[in-house]
């Protein structure tokens, strides 16, 4: 019963992610407003989603320990370190080691900032302010690291 609450939430969390990546591998498009949370418009989706289902959006911040709930999180992190890749390395297979701590780094940020949120901000409105600061912030390291590369 745990598990069939959760299921629509997390499996549409997820998918709106892949999406967003698999667009930015399909389309090749890259743009500086890019996060790893996706552009704006699929950050609406997902927020729209978790903050539509507080309730189910507190059972995951609350209960990580259980099995399922980490799996959701060990694949959210998976997808947001996907995304990372593909903003920074379009059309790149593979990156060298150090690099791969930096994806690594940033897609743990990027869970801490989520859980966060979720965990504190009790209405949408109170999460739109802080994912905007957020956001601001991992697009300038973002950018900063494109330009690098």
């Amino acid at each position: 019963l745990f598990k069939n609450v959760l299921i629509p939430v997390t499996e549409g969390a997820i998918q709106i992610l892949e999406d967003y990546k698999d667009h930015l591998l399909v389309s090749g498009e890259r743009n500086l407003e890019d996060t790893p949370l996706g552009d704006k418009e699929t950050l609406e989706k997902f927020l729209d989603l978790l903050y539509g289902n507080r309730y189910v959006a507190q059972i995951l911040v609350n209960n990580r320990e259980n099995p399922y709930v980490a799996y959701f999180f060990e694949e959210l992190t998976e997808v947001i370190s996907a995304t990372i890749r593909a903003i920074l390395y379009p059309n790149v297979a593979q990156v060298k080691p150090y690099d791969e701590f930096i994806i690594t780094w940033l897609a743990q940020t990027e869970m801490t900032t989520i859980v966060n949120i979720l965990k504190n901000d009790e209405t949408r409105e109170e999460a739109d302010g802080h994912i905007n600061s957020a956001v601001m912030f991992t697009q300038g390291g973002i950018k900063a690291l494109v330009a690098e590369h």
